[in-house]
């Protein structure tokens, strides 16, 4: 492959959209309302909110393809099905910008046993479909814990520095007061900040 092979190539790669997903499922009342320190009912509804962000940097959206005579802009569809009874549960279009992001109202299946498929399709690229497993049990798992834990506010823990000492002794915090850290809930093993 020589130099011009190459950059053009390069060039045809960098307009193949990367597209980023990321899902949260909560569950609804009968307005389709958010219901908050709720778990997840079998057989009830829960809305889908699908984010989807294009991580490369080109934002052309056409498409050159052989058999249409225009460049023809990329579509893509958000699929929600169940995978054991092979029943599609939702299916939305999405014309992808920079950021989009979609609200699905799904039915959940009778039995949480069965996961959910979260499927991405192209309508133009061929292997470019993304596909994801929701197990509904451990969601729900997820939510006791969230409303089991309230968000604890770390306490300050001030070190106290004797004025008579210069500052070229003072080696930061003692041990007594790191202990007191941890013992507040802090962990001093976060990557960002160790003691010595």
């Amino acid at each position: 492959m020589d130099k011009d092979e190459a950059l053009e190539a390069y060039k045809a790669l960098e307009r193949v959209p990367l597209v980023d997903m990321k899902w949260t499922i909560v569950p609804i009342d009968e307005r389709n309302e958010r219901l908050e320190n709720e778990l997840l009912e079998e057989g009830g509804e829960a809305q889908m909110i699908v984010s989807l962000r294009r991580v490369n940097a080109c934002n052309n959206k056409s498409v050159l393809m052989n058999n249409f005579p225009k460049p023809k802009e990329c579509g893509w569809f958000l699929v929600v099905a169940n995978p054991d009874t092979e029943e599609v549960i939702c299916l939305k279009r999405v014309t992808l910008n920079r950021l989009t992001q979609k609200n699905l109202i799904v039915m959940l299946p009778d039995d949480f046993e069965t996961p959910l498929q979260v499927i991405l399709m192209s309508d133009s690229y061929i292997g470019l479909d993304q596909s994801y497993t929701v197990d509904l049990n451990k969601v729900n798992n997820k939510l006791r814990l969230s409303m089991k834990e309230p968000v604890k506010k770390p306490k300050k823990v001030v070190a106290q520095i004797d004025d008579s000492k210069k500052d070229d002794d003072y080696a930061g915090p003692s041990l007594d007061n790191k202990q007191e850290y941890e013992e507040a809930g802090n962990s001093s093993d976060d990557g960002f900040c160790k003691y010595n």
